[in-house]
């Protein structure tokens, strides 16, 4: 007997410059650029709530440039910064093609080196992460072994983007989700998995 094809549900997720947003309703700030989820923020009636922790990933970064981002109107939006041996300091944007040079100044090894031993130590895939954040930073090293440059991107929990595919949780279907970096695929992709788990008592591995 020939088996039966296995069915694929396929998700394209625009380019966030393309769509409206959602009405989001954020968690109380305990310090600036840091969100904190309340009691009385819980997502409903359409709604989403986004954890940041912006605060935890800028305390890695040299004073002016953690000065620069706190003032940025477009800091909810922050994608990921750069930080390359030589080069100019760079942030990207959600929904933005190009980034934005921080500062004329190119960064130097002393402030890469501190920025190194704020996050700590690095994986065999020179991947690292902020202790109790979604944060991700990744290094660039040289021939010899030396990190020559810093990814930091911005780990941020939604909950309430599960709502589009809620429906489809309870079939056993495979779901692939398409679209460009920094558009949410992993954002909803964390957010099934925490219904799955909360909601639907299942036991979700990596």
């Amino acid at each position: 007997m020939t088996p039966s094809p296995a069915r694929i549900l396929i998700f394209l997720l625009p380019t966030p410059s393309l769509i409206p947003p959602p009405p989001v309703r954020r968690p109380h700030r305990a310090l600036a650029g840091t969100a904190r989820c309340a009691p009385e923020a819980v997502a409903g009636g359409g709604f989403v709530v986004i954890e940041d922790d912006l605060s935890e990933l800028l305390q890695i970064l040299p004073r002016d440039l953690r000065d620069n981002l706190q003032n940025e109107p477009r800091r909810d939006q922050l994608l990921e910064v750069i930080l390359d041996l030589g080069r100019r300091p760079e942030a990207r944007f959600l929904g933005n093609s190009g980034g934005q040079y921080l500062r004329d100044n190119e960064i130097s090894q002393l402030e890469l080196e501190e920025a190194q031993r704020a996050v700590g130590e690095f994986g065999g895939d020179n991947r690292a992460g902020i202790e109790g954040t979604l944060h991700r930073i990744s290094a660039i090293r040289s021939r010899k072994g030396m990190v020559v440059g810093l990814t930091c991107r911005v780990g941020r929990a939604v909950n309430g983007h599960v709502d589009m595919v809620r429906d489809l949780l309870n079939y056993k279907e495979s779901i692939l989700f398409l679209g460009r970096p920094g558009v949410g695929k992993t954002t909803v992709m964390r957010e099934i998995a925490r219904v799955l788990a909360d909601e639907f008592q299942k036991r979700v591995g990596r």
